[in-house]
């Protein structure tokens, strides 16, 4: 049994200031078993670099990306020149590279339901993040609904908050870093949880984003 926190956002990301070194010294004291970044709409972590520094985490190499229907989470994903924002042409691709789609942190920033031909497209749904507490119920009857694998994630944005949320799955460490053994075993196995994230950091974000924005801050 493994135990990941899948959702983490670098410095790469618009509205996160996270070294991926500190993210894997922060995942290690916390004892968990791995993690995955998911920086906003970019792929720019050297992930075979950031797991021979780290060989004793299981690093997934992941992408966040913002669609009209709301942000999908990306493992093993193709590789990503041109990033499109339409929810069936990502899903599509991601079927066809093999990739595990997850819909991010449903309902936070819609209330309609979504389109039941793109659900039945995503491998699993986020029923647990740190910040979308609120919707935690709403999630997971959505999961129940299309029979999806649940995650969990933290959303961290700051170092301190990596572990507020987590997936567990049967699988080895070994067996782990093979994308198609790594993704059976989470849509058969997968177990989510998470904690609250406090509203502080959701604030300290939007800082972030803005202080870029008006180039106060420089993204990386």
């Amino acid at each position: 049994m493994i135990t990941l926190d899948l959702h983490i956002h670098s410095w790469f990301s618009f509205d996160s200031l996270n070294d991926p070194e500190e993210i894997a010294l922060a995942v290690r004291k916390k004892g968990l078993s791995g993690f995955a970044i998911t920086d906003h709409n970019v792929f720019r972590v050297d992930f075979d670099s950031l797991q021979k520094k780290n060989p004793d985490l299981i690093i997934i190499p992941g992408i966040e990306i913002w669609t009209e229907i709301g942000d999908i989470l990306i493992y093993f994903p193709w590789k990503i020149e041109t990033v499109s924002h339409d929810a069936k042409e990502i899903l599509e691709n991601a079927r066809g590279h093999g990739s595990i789609a997850v819909l991010a942190h449903p309902y936070m920033r819609r209330n309609e339901e979504y389109p039941d031909e793109l659900i039945e497209m995503f491998d699993g749904i986020e029923t647990y993040n740190s910040h979308n507490h609120v919707n935690h119920d709403r999630c997971i009857q959505l999961a129940k609904k299309f029979d999806k694998a649940c995650f969990g994630g933290s959303d961290a944005h700051f170092l301190y908050e990596i572990g507020n949320g987590t997936t567990s799955a049967a699988i080895d460490r070994k067996n782990a870093l093979d994308k198609d053994a790594f993704k059976e075993a989470l849509l058969k196995t997968a177990s989510p949880s998470s904690v609250k994230s406090s509203e502080i950091s959701f604030y300290g974000s939007q800082l972030i984003k803005y202080a870029r924005k008006l180039k106060i801050l420089r993204q990386k």
